[in-house]
């Protein structure tokens, strides 16, 4: 084949998911700390909001253990203590609830139900333990029509009396059992109540009859089992957790939908510990998101339910999970608990670090390769990459932020080329970045990552190259 003489412009796909394989000449595509907005014509990354400070919880050795909302406003447990936290983010100490594992929160809207793993707990305006000895140490619970479920022994399960969720007849009590196994966790979504075992989930109703006065749905057992208790979650859609196969599904009603893809599959099942993983889901800005951390892996993943892509998320510079470990929409703010210490952080979109820590924002390319100009197997030369950057106005932190350019000829398992490229001033709301280099590859692609504390996305790149022989 006769090399070209020319350059040829070809588009390349800036905006999208994280689908690193195992095998770098697969895929290296990594996109950290944006996420993906999709909208006529096109595509863009915008950067994941960062973690304002509402709350700093002075005892930095109370590690989260979950927050909620309770009658309108904020409530967690730090550690050993309980705290509510009030609309100018002052917390209020409200006593001791020992352990040290995460707990459930379940609410008829006059009390708040926490199930501990432990004796449960009781609050309304005082904090107590619960002395009904027939509740068998739940781990979870959930509120429907005036009583709350909570699992027990085994796969043992019970409902609370009516309109007295610190109150458990010895009567109301039952296993689901459609499959031998241990139930591990409780959950309400559509007015149906899930009971996720080992193996398998159940669908349950309530009938109102009998003790305790709920009944399985027929033909509801659903053959997908969950390996992470408190990784389960719910849009207004769909409910989220982490399964027994170590994927991520889906479900809504008896209908179960696995929405892992293959790369996020296989750094999951290279993780040495997953049942400790916590998700959460949440809207913003018109995207439903299910977040998923897993705390031993130290790793991260963001699901857009919208538009059915995975991202990762990191924290600061040197990566690992993000800060977020539970998370509750309260005075008008989306607020997350940080995993070390319990303090409070609003999601902020016009914030650009994490806890005033700079946030590192990465994109790994497609590979290049012979196909883009419809010369598959070919080596190529590269004289020219062109970015499309739009950016907001900046601020008094960073009025000329940079970039950092990286090209790989080997499909990522490399490095060389590093350039800082400038990406305008304030107030140059759509930069065009060029960027000037001379490299011949089979298999290449470009890594930016960004760490000035400015609002910019990633909007659209162009590489030209040609053939360059065998």
């Amino acid at each position: 084949m006769k090399p070209l003489t020319s350059f040829k412009r070809a588009p390349i796909q800036l905006a999208g998911p994280t689908s690193k394989n195992r095998s770098a000449f697969l895929s290296s595509e990594l996109t950290q700390n944006f996420y993906i907005e999709v909208d006529k014509p096109g595509s863009i990354l915008q950067p994941f909001p960062g973690c304002k400070t509402f709350h700093t919880n002075t005892n930095v050795a109370q590690p989260d253990r979950g927050c909620t909302v309770f009658k309108d406003e904020l409530y967690k447990l730090s550690g050993d203590k309980f705290y509510k936290v009030d609309s100018a983010g002052v917390a209020q100490d409200l006593g001791n609830i020992p352990g040290t594992d995460p707990v459930v929160f379940a609410t008829d809207g006059t009390d708040l139900f926490i199930a501990t793993g432990s004796t449960p707990y009781i609050y309304n305006t005082t904090l107590a333990a619960i002395a009904d000895a027939d509740f068998e140490n739940p781990s979870t619970a959930a509120f429907l029509n005036g009583q709350v479920i909570v699992d027990g022994a085994t796969n043992r399960f019970g409902v609370t009396d009516v309109l007295n969720i610190q109150s458990i007849d010895a009567l109301n009590y039952a296993t689901a059992n459609a499959v031998p196994g241990d139930l591990k966790r409780v959950y309400v979504f559509e007015d149906f109540i899930y009971f996720f075992c080992d193996e398998n989930t159940e669908r349950w109703y309530n009938s109102g009859e009998g003790n305790p006065p709920i009944d399985r749905l027929d033909g509801a057992s659903i053959k997908v089992g969950i390996d992470a208790p408190y990784s389960v979650s719910n849009t207004e859609t769909f409910i989220y957790f982490l399964a027994d196969d170590l994927r991520v599904y889906r479900l809504r009603n008896s209908v179960e939908e696995n929405v892992t893809t293959i790369s996020v599959s296989q750094q999951i099942e290279g993780f040495e510990t997953t049942n400790d993983a916590r998700g959460f889901c949440f809207n913003w800005q018109g995207q439903n998101f299910y977040f998923l951390t897993f705390p031993t892996a130290n790793k991260t993943f963001l699901y857009s339910e919208t538009f059915n892509q995975w991202v990762n998320l990191s924290f600061g510079l040197a990566g690992g999970r993000h800060l977020a470990n539970s998370y509750a929409f309260c005075y008008g703010k989306h607020l997350v608990t940080d995993y070390r210490n319990g303090s409070v952080y609003e999601l902020d979109k016009d914030t650009f670090t994490d806890a005033g820590e700079l946030i590192q924002r990465i994109r790994v390319l497609p590979n290049l390769t012979g196909d883009l100009i419809d010369a598959p197997g070919q080596r190529l030369l590269i004289n020219k990459m062109e970015l499309v950057i739009e950016r907001g106005n900046g601020n008094a932190d960073e009025r000329k932020p940079q970039i950092v350019v990286e090209f790989s000829g080997d499909a990522g398992r490399s490095w060389k080329s590093l350039n800082f490229i400038n990406v305008g001033q304030a107030g140059q709301f759509l930069t065009k970045v060029d960027y000037n280099l001379m490299e011949s590859f089979y298999e290449g692609t470009f890594r930016i990552t960004a760490t000035d504390p400015n609002y910019f996305t990633l909007k659209a790149a162009t590489v030209f190259v040609k053939n360059y022989g065998y």
